[in-house]
This record gives structure tokens, C-alpha cells and sequence, in this order.
């Protein structure tokens, strides 16, 4: 697509953005995490000054160096927020407009809980405890030490905290349902085909193919190769009956891209694999600059918006995957959907909350405009 018409398309984007009606409702489920964030700190100058590590590998040069002696690292609070894949993404859609649920683990034993601080339009559902997060924010990346006390819940609890009836309704309504952090919950694989048997196959047919169903894996290295096969089975056979779209981000594709074929090659093909392997509707990889999107016979690259100095990091990937999801929801084109992830990422990269439609459309219009002005 040449520039001009890159330009007039993000223009035009921006303005069904700002437009684009509140009549769609979401599911999500089905984690639950306090987020605190922290930066680490290199040398203090005084109560208030310090320098932080902006890199990963430098602070990982220094635990190296404490190996056989022993280390006191300062760390540094600078926000306390909900967590949780299923938490964030359901936040971030409704901010967006969409009326959502959330089914996740928000229960909070004692002192402040934010859950109750999420949108008005995300209505919640706990199922249990929430878990919690340590998160060392870097100017390239994060670190996150998880306290996953909570990640036990399977089917049979959530069936028993929401009613299974009440729980296929909800699904039958949305226009979107969201599955996320499979890598983080233990008795996802018992929950994906609870959901699928119990409450997908039960809605009509013709409507169930149009059904958009969103699962993102989290990382799944800690998960045995039996979940990992048993997963690959349910994908597969969920993707026979409704819209599946999968979503990761670079480490999570290369980890599973290489069970399908040693050694594959660039995002590109790594993606194509996954995709024909598991038979997806769709497939999406968001790295730290660029977003790739596969659909039958479709690949989509977009690279733009990147920022050099984040403020925050931690739940950028759910942030972008509500706006990937704003777009299939809103029938755009795959690459429109690629930006929609990007632009809404980015904002709260830069600013450190999360965008409404508003914000989010003011912050592909000024793209667009950046576009325009260098194509010029």
C-alpha cells in the first residue's frame, strides 16, 4: 500500500473509531493478579533522584556478578494496578465502549483492592483469590515474578460462581469471547473444553460460525509437553466450529513455531506454520516494533508507533489485544486490526493508561498525519 494511501486509511480508520457504536458486548476469563510494578535501582543520588537499569542485560549482569557472594538491589514502587490477561483486556474494551464481563480470581483478603477501580461498562464475576505480580519494568522489556496462588480454579468452579446457564447465555450474547493466560492457569485445557462442549456447541449453528472466540497462550514454558499436545488437540478442534483467532507475542511464537518444524525462519513463516498446523482462523504475533497478522491465504505486517522511552510495559501485549479485538469485532481488515493493537499499545506505553476511543482515535489520526507530512 503506497503512503498516500496509508494515510487516507488511518484518517479514515480514526474517524469509525471515534464513531463506531457502543452495542457489542465481550467475555473474558479467566485469571486474576494485583499488579506491582518496580523500577530497579542502579546508583541513588538522593531521597528523591536515583538512576534506574534501562536494560535488562545490564541488570542481569548484575545478579551474574553476585554468583557465589550475594546481592541488596533497591527496588523502587511505582504503581499498583489490576493484573491478570483477562482482568486488563476486559478493562481496556470497555474503555473502549464495549460492554464486558469478566470472570477472573479478584477476591482480595485485605488493604486495597483495585479491581474495584475497573471500568463502570466491565462488569465482574471472581472466582477466587487473586494471584500476585512483581513486575521490574526496563526500557526493554519486563520481569515479572508471579505468586500464582490463585491459578488452580478449573470449569467446575467457574460453573459452580456463575451457573452454567447463566454462563452459556453470556457466551451466546458476546460478540466477542476471550480466553487468555493459558500458559499461567494450571486447568486451562479442563476449562477450554468445558466451555467448548457445555456452552459453544449448545449455540445455534449458524450463529456459533460467526462466533469470535480470542485465546492468547501467555508463556508457556513452564507447561508440560502433555498440556501442550492436549492443547494443540482443543485448538484444532474448537477452530472447526467457530472464529478462533490466537495471539502471542515473539517468544511464545518462536517456542511453539519450533515444535512444528526445526529451525523455521522469521516471524513470516513461523506464523504461517502455526496457523496451517493448528488450523486457526487467525493468527496474530506482536513483537516489540512490529505486528504480524495470518489469515488464510493473508499475511499482514505493520511496523509504526513504537516508543522509544515507555513509561509502563507491563500489560502492553492485553492492551494491544484489545484493540486487535476492537477491530475483528468491527469487521476491519486484518491490517486495520494490526494497527488498532499498535495505536492502543502504544498509548499506554507513553502514557501509562489506558486509551478510550477518543484517545485512541486522536492517536492514529496523529500517525496518519505524520504519514502524510513525510509522504509529502
Amino acid at each position: 500500500m503506497e503512503g498516500k494511501n496509508k494515510a487516507g486509511m488511518m484518517k479514515e480508520l480514526a474517524a469509525a473509531v471515534r464513531n463506531h457504536q457502543r452495542d457489542k458486548e465481550c467475555l473474558l476469563g479467566f485469571d486474576g493478579y494485583i499488579d506491582e510494578l518496580y523500577s530497579v535501582v542502579k546508583r541513588r543520588q538522593s531521597e528523591d533522584e536515583y538512576d534506574r537499569y534501562e536494560k535488562i542485560a545490564d541488570f542481569g549482569k548484575r545478579i551474574m556478578d553476585a554468583a557465589g557472594k550475594s546481592a541488596d538491589i533497591e527496588i523502587s514502587s511505582s504503581k499498583m494496578q489490576i493484573g491478570g490477561n483477562a482482568p486488563i483486556l476486559a478493562n481496556a474494551l470497555a474503555a473502549l465502549g464495549y460492554q464486558t464481563v469478566c470472570i477472573g480470581q479478584m477476591d482480595v483478603d485485605s488493604g486495597d483492592n483495585p479491581f474495584l477501580r475497573m471500568h463502570p461498562l466491565c462488569r465482574r464475576i471472581s472466582i477466587g483469590e487473586a494471584s500476585r505480580t512483581i513486575a521490574l519494568e526496563f526500557c526493554d522489556g519486563k520481569i515479572m515474578l508471579g505468586d500464582l496462588r490463585g491459578n488452580g480454579s478449573g470449569w467446575h468452579k467457574i460453573c459452580a460462581k456463575t451457573g452454567l446457564e447463566h454462563l452459556f447465555r453470556m457466551v451466546e450474547q458476546s460478540e466477542l469471547v476471550g480466553i487468555v493466560n493459558w500458559g499461567g492457569m494450571y486447568r486451562m485445557n479442563e476449562i477450554l473444553d468445558g466451555l467448548f462442549r457445555e456452552c459453544i456447541l449448545r449455540i445455534e449453528e449458524g450463529a456459533r460460525c460467526e462466533k469470535h472466540i480470542f485465546i492468547d497462550l501467555a508463556d508457556p514454558s513452564s507447561r508440560s509437553e502433555a498440556d501442550m499436545e492436549r492443547l494443540f488437540e482443543l485448538l484444532s478442534m474448537m477452530a472447526g466450529a467457530v472464529k478462533v483467532t490466537l495471539g502471542m507475542n515473539e517468544n511464545e511464537a518462536s517456542k511453539i513455531g519450533s515444535r512444528f518444524q526445526e529451525d523455521p525462519v522469521g516471524m513470516r513463516q513461523i506464523g504461517q506454520i502455526i496457523r496451517e498446523k493448528l488450523s486457526l482462523y487467525q493468527l496474530v504475533i506482536h513483537t516489540n516494533r512490529k505486528a504480524f497478522g495470518f489469515r488464510e491465504n493473508m499475511i499482514e505486517e505493520y511496523e509504526g508507533m513504537h516508543v522509544e522511552k515507555p513509561l509502563y510495559t507491563t500489560g502492553a501485549g492485553d492492551h494491544f489485544n484489545a484493540g486487535f479485538c476492537m477491530g475483528m469485532m468491527e469487521n476491519r481488515s486484518l491490517y486495520e486490526n494490526l494497527i488498532l493493537g499498535q495505536a492502543m499499545a502504544s498509548y499506554y506505553i507513553a502514557h501509562g493508561k489506558t486509551a478510550d476511543q477518543y484517545e485512541l482515535a486522536d492517536t492514529i489520526a496523529a500517525y496518519g498525519e505524520k504519514m502524510q507530512t513525510a509522504d509529502a
